[in-house]
């Protein structure tokens, strides 16, 4: 077949593979399987251009990202400007009360590590999605990011993550809630918001204990090239709660992307949470080089 007119990579990957294969379907030396497959790899980059746009990359920075946190000082002033980040002072509330333009917005608390990025390692890699995702959230919510990282890791992930200044505070590691212990958690009081308009989204459990009905527990995220939809049905559960006018709770209560579940946490017992199964969302976002490089490994 490598001496025919016609070589297998064009049959495979051409442009014209299903006219190619019918011209050459009567040839015995072309199994119908060959054909067939050539024909599903034609229409799947047909649909390429159909697919929801979601960024090339996951990748955000490289492994030069651990300079931008552990030396801060070189990276001091870059970025846009936000409002206050945690208060340090022995107040009751860890937060400025929110701004006029917030009033009428649930406040989302989100965690960052293995919630909405990776960078364990050096690299920072993003959830796939999280450019919509802050999109709608400025429209929406009010943004707040709660960590255990240390100030200067949150405030470098933050600047990459969010040039357009969508996050409005930041909570980072303090001895004013982080205990350093296993089971640590995210004292919602301390946030100084209406409990019925917050919500908390972490992959911890022990995070959102004894806020239970205000917290979506998500799957853990590890960086990498791979599919992920995590962030789209995130987006879904918040509109719809938004858009409900009901409480928060009660919101979630009646949310069909949400099952309720026990899951053990680090102190040996086991929270009865909010789980999300983003297989039920309405969208499925990929990311588009991944695709064309398993189109490419086929051959």
């Amino acid at each position: 077949f490598r001496d025919s007119q016609y070589p297998m990579s064009r049959l495979l990957f051409g442009r014209q593979s299903d006219k190619l294969a019918k011209k050459l379907s009567f040839d015995p030396s072309i199994e119908a399987k060959e054909i067939e497959r050539a024909r599903k790899n034609e229409e799947a980059r047909n649909n390429l251009d159909s697919l929801p746009a979601v960024p090339k990359t996951q990748r955000y920075r490289g492994v030069s990202f651990k300079r931008e946190y552990t030396h801060p000082q070189r990276f001091a002033g870059a970025g846009r400007k936000r409002a206050p980040s945690m208060i340090h002072a022995p107040t009751k509330h860890m937060l400025p009360p929110k701004r006029k333009e917030d009033k009428n917005k649930i406040t989302v608390v989100l965690d960052l590590d293995e919630t909405l990025i990776y960078a364990r390692e050096g690299p920072l890699y993003a959830r796939p999605g999280i450019d919509a995702f802050f999109e709608f959230l400025a429209r929406t919510c009010e943004v707040v990011v709660w960590t255990a990282g240390v100030r200067a890791y949150a405030q470098a992930v933050i600047r990459n993550i969010d040039p357009k200044g969508i996050i409005s505070h930041c909570i980072y590691r303090h001895e004013r809630w982080f205990s350093g212990q296993p089971g640590y958690s995210k004292d919602l009081s301390l946030v100084g918001r209406n409990l019925d308009e917050i919500i908390i989204i972490e992959n911890t459990p022990d995070c959102v204990r004894g806020y239970e009905e205000n917290g979506i527990l998500v799957a853990d995220y590890e960086g990498g090239e791979e599919e992920d939809n995590t962030l789209f049905a995130i987006q879904q559960v918040l509109d719809e709660v938004a858009k409900s006018g009901r409480k928060v709770p009660e919101g979630l209560r009646q949310c069909k992307l949400l099952a309720r579940q026990y899951v053990p946490t680090d102190l040996g017992d086991q929270l009865n949470v909010y789980c999300l199964d983003p297989r039920k969302a309405d969208e499925i976002r990929f990311n588009r080089d991944l695709l064309k490089n398993q189109l490419n490994a086929r051959g």
